[in-house]
């Protein structure tokens, strides 16, 4: 009697343990909750905020929230297992330049499976947009990943650690990752910043933007084709903003947008001349990664100061000599970062814009950015303090 007592005993213990592993709820909303079909199984999640690693940012999850450590870090227990969960990161400093980090990040994932630590990035962001359009997160991830021209891998993990680890193809990939999502990260700034000084109205600015960016990756375009079309970008977010956030009523919106579409442009076109063979080439990846960080913020804070003046704008007729400040300013910085381009490239004459890969291949840089002149090349030197982020 005792035997068949214990003997049921254990296997409703082992299905009980089954069904925590394996049962999940519904789908998530942006806020990381998980609405329906609860269960009493829970997951630990943990991971990295990256634009740059982020240290003191909030990372979000439902109701529970943790705050990252110097390399992004962050943990959360008790998270209620669900078949998509979003998380969320704000606030902190960009370890790579001392900067605030400015923006909104998001990650989907399914509590169901078995995870590695979770990259929150700018391009994870992109791949939780295309998924609040209703593809799944795998559909979601290959639809991003195929626009990048990376791997799945690579966009689901931390590009630095990849840079300093992987395989050659993994390196090749992670500097591309790490370039595209500097691009989109400071594009979305800037166009934020001209619409409003309020930081809850640039979150909602920054989330329209990738929201725009994802739509036209969801639709089989290039992450290429797609930013560098900057004047599209804006008069779409200015349609979303106005349809979707109708509580929010920013003056002048779409004026405001239209006139930082050049500038957003010309950030776009700066970020993408970085070589991506310096990246995954170099011997100290930390040194490289510091200083194209802080060479790339030298550039669009320049840019982002004379924009933020657009967001003052009291009427449409005081936007039009707003709108030419910005233009000069830009003008300005390009001037100043081919100067230093000049002085800097005369010593490293020697880089090339190719390498060889494992297997004997070459493989070029996608820095061409249609003739812009900010700048043919950022160099690096060996002076830069060691920095864990990028």
């Amino acid at each position: 009697m005792k035997r068949s007592i214990l003997i049921k005993y254990l296997v409703t213990s082992v299905a009980l343990i089954s069904s925590i592993i394996i049962t999940g709820c519904g789908d998530s909303k942006d806020d990381g909750s998980s609405p329906s079909n609860e269960v009493d199984s829970t997951v630990t999640l943990s991971g990295n905020v990256i634009d740059g690693y982020v240290q003191g940012a909030t990372v979000t999850i439902g109701n529970s929230s943790e705050t990252t450590d110097i390399n992004g870090f962050w943990e959360i227990s008790n998270i209620p297992a669900s078949k998509n969960i979003t998380i969320i990161a704000k606030g902190g400093t960009d370890t790579s330049t001392n900067e605030p980090f400015e923006g909104v990040l998001k990650a989907p994932v399914s509590g169901l499976e078995d995870l590695d630590t979770i990259a929150i990035t700018p391009l994870s962001t992109l791949v939780s947009s295309v998924v609040d359009s209703g593809k799944s997160i795998d559909e979601a991830t290959s639809t991003v990943a195929n626009s990048l021209g990376i791997t799945q891998e690579t966009l689901k993990s931390d590009p630095i650690k990849l840079l300093k680890s992987g395989t050659d193809k993994q390196k090749q990939d992670a500097a591309i990752a790490i370039k595209k999502a500097l691009v989109i990260q400071k594009m979305a700034e800037t166009i934020s910043k001209s619409a409003s000084v309020l930081e809850s109205e640039q979150h909602i600015i920054f989330d329209a933007v990738m929201d725009t960016v994802a739509a036209a990756i969801n639709e089989n375009k290039t992450f290429n084709i797609v930013v560098e079309d900057t004047a599209t970008i804006v008069k779409d977010v200015a349609v979303q903003v106005k349809e979707e956030n109708t509580e929010v009523v920013i003056k002048n919106l779409t004026e405001k947008l239209e006139a930082s579409a050049n500038a957003a442009l010309e950030v776009v076109e700066a970020v993408q001349s970085m070589k991506e063979s310096e990246l995954f080439n170099a011997d100290n990846i930390d040194t490289v990664l510091e200083e194209k960080a802080k060479a790339i913020e030298k550039v669009t804070n320049s840019i982002e100061e004379a924009v933020k003046k657009i967001a003052t704008a009291n009427s449409t007729d005081d936007i039009l000599p707003i709108e030419n400040a910005v233009a000069e300013a830009v003008s300005t910085a390009k001037k100043e970062f081919d100067k230093e381009d000049d002085s800097t490239t005369e010593n490293d004459s020697t880089t090339e814009d190719s390498s060889t890969t494992e297997d004997g291949s070459t493989t070029e840089d996608d820095s061409t950015t249609g003739g812009s002149t900010l700048p043919a090349d950022i160099t690096v030197s060996s002076t830069i303090t060691i920095s864990n982020g990028w």
